[in-house]
């Protein structure tokens, strides 16, 4: 089977370590599989050795105000059929990213093949139904949930929907790091969009009261989340801008994410972010808005859990972690156990693989034996 994997370039530059793994884990299958990404994400590193493995990767040709999805799907279709060889087409569309979606129909058009479409946040959901209920040349799109909850939204809004569930998952190190060591000071990263201020802020408010009674104490957040809720300005009004580190594009850097002490997200979106589950399976302790979407969010199992956008829940919540060593390490145990059991890297491969199988209707897709050849 030949798979083109579609991201764009919000997607590609968040979930870079997802694209690779999902694309190495169909590869080992036996699956050809190229990544079709902007040119300013075809240059990220999609895994180490990954060379050789996948079909490689083809630059989306660009939009403009003249061309429509149809010529630029005809476009990346022979692009595709270029690297695949032989004028192959792919046998399947796989859409990452919101922006992507109508390109993607259209290359599946083009290609007549099938079509699933990652619906990874709450906000795509109803866009989701609505264009499930639209009349298509083709049988309408497969769209993948990478949560539960995600499906149960989608069936709910629209229970015509062809929604298969794909629950994203990582690799857990194999030793769970020191939980809150002593003698260093302790830091909290900010994980969030910045686009609805007033939550963005009042978990920084939270944090900044904690950093007025903890010597030390750090806070780190995205360039761009800070600049869309202008938390600048805040953090000069409560004097802690020598507290605060800004860091460009800070989701894609996880050598930084995942070395501190408390990951906060204060946006309840349904967004579905790896970092997250790298975080908990890693032994970051995490304090996040409850979110009725996200289903990785499980009040003190994997998380420390704020009900208001009110800054003394957040400075609470994040105080009772770093002051009760035993209680946070007890839930960093916990929310590890939780990805190793429910979230592991090789079942989102296999969940997959049964909905690839599904959508184009033919024999499961069985474990390849480790010398065969990759199938064409």
């Amino acid at each position: 089977m030949r798979v083109a994997m579609l991201a764009d370039e919000l997607f590609a530059s968040r979930e870079s370590a997802l694209l690779a793994r999902l694309a190495v884990g169909l590869v080992g299958e036996g699956l050809r599989v190229v990544h079709c990404l902007h040119e300013r994400t075809a240059a990220l590193p999609l895994a180490p050795g990954m060379e050789g493995m996948a079909a490689g990767v083809v630059m989306i040709p660009p939009g403009g105000l003249f061309t429509g999805a149809r010529p630029r799907a005809a476009r990346l279709h022979r692009r595709l059929a270029e690297t695949f060889g032989k004028g192959r087409a792919p046998d399947l569309v796989h859409v990452f990213g919101g922006s992507l979606w109508h390109l993607g129909l259209r290359l599946a058009e083009e290609a007549q093949c099938p079509c699933a479409i990652e619906v990874w946040r709450g906000g795509q959901v109803p866009r989701a139904a609505a264009l499930g209920r639209r009349d298509h040349e083709r049988p309408p799109p497969t769209f993948f949930a990478p949560d539960k909850n995600l499906e149960r939204a989608l069936l709910a809004m629209e229970p015509s929907l062809a929604v298969r569930a794909t629950p994203w998952g990582v690799h857990a190190p194999s030793e769970l790091r020191p939980i809150l060591p002593s003698g260093r000071c302790s830091s909290a990263i900010m994980v969030g969009t910045g686009r609805d201020a007033r939550t963005f802020n009042a978990a920084f408010e939270g944090l900044a009261q904690v950093a007025s009674r903890a010597e030390g104490f750090m806070i780190f957040a995205d360039t761009r989340a800070v600049r869309n809720a202008e938390t600048w300005r805040l953090a000069r009004s409560l004097s802690v801008l020598d507290r605060l580190s800004l860091i460009e594009n800070l989701e894609a850097r996880r050598d930084v994410l995942l070395h501190g002490d408390v990951m906060v997200l204060p946006d309840a979106k349904g967004e579905q972010r790896t970092i997250l589950l790298e975080a908990m399976a890693g032994g970051m302790l995490v304090v996040a808005m409850a979110d009725p979407l996200a289903s990785t969010l499980l009040p003190n199992q994997t998380a420390r859990l704020v009900e208001r956008a009110d800054p003394r829940e957040w400075a609470a919540a994040v105080e009772g972690l770093l002051t009760d060593r035993e209680g946070a390490a007890a839930l960093a145990a916990s929310a590890r156990a939780f990805v190793r059991r429910e979230r592991r890297a090789s079942d989102h491969v296999k969940a997959v693989l049964d909905a690839y199988a599904w959508m184009t209707a033919g024999e499961p897709i069985g474990v390849r034996r480790a010398d065969a050849p990759p199938r064409p």
